[in-house]
């Protein structure tokens, strides 16, 4: 079995991870219906916008960059 050499400095972690839809839920302190909501009726007068989401298939996500911006 060969070991990788330099993996450190090959792989890094992503600083602006993707969250599930849960997960943003719990980050921005909504229900997970607030969210569903807002994405899929858009936003009623007078009301906040969501944030950003991203759409991969039938996969929703959320930037942590992003809900902060939002926040």
């Amino acid at each position: 079995m060969k070991v990788l050499e330099n993996f450190s400095t090959t792989h890094t972690i992503n600083p602006d991870p993707f969250l599930t839809e849960k997960e943003a839920s719990r980050y921005l302190n909504q229900s997970l219906s607030w969210l569903r909501r807002r994405r899929s009726e858009g936003t009623p007068p007078g009301c906040t916008p969501g944030p950003l989401f991203y759409r991969n298939g039938k996969s929703i996500r959320y930037r942590v960059s992003d809900l902060e911006a939002w926040l």
